[in-house]
């Protein structure tokens, strides 16, 4: 089984270091131009994971794998 997960660089990417969630709504509050601009930024970076799990699909890279 594979199991695909940010890894903690990766969440160190994004706004306040945190995948988005709802609780976004209650921590920006009424500043909503801060709130789209984090998760423009979230999706932007998902993204770029996307396009990682792709070229791994194309080119499978055991290294890469970690155990859990």
């Amino acid at each position: 089984m594979l199991i695909v997960s940010p890894s903690q660089d990766f969440l160190k990417t994004l706004p306040r270091a945190k995948l988005p969630d709802r609780a976004d709504f209650k921590f920006y509050g009424l500043h909503h131009d801060a709130r789209v601009q984090a998760w423009n930024t979230a999706m932007a970076e998902g993204g770029r994971l996307r396009d990682e799990l792709a070229d791994f699909v194309e080119r499978p890279d055991p290294a890469r794998l970690r155990a859990i």
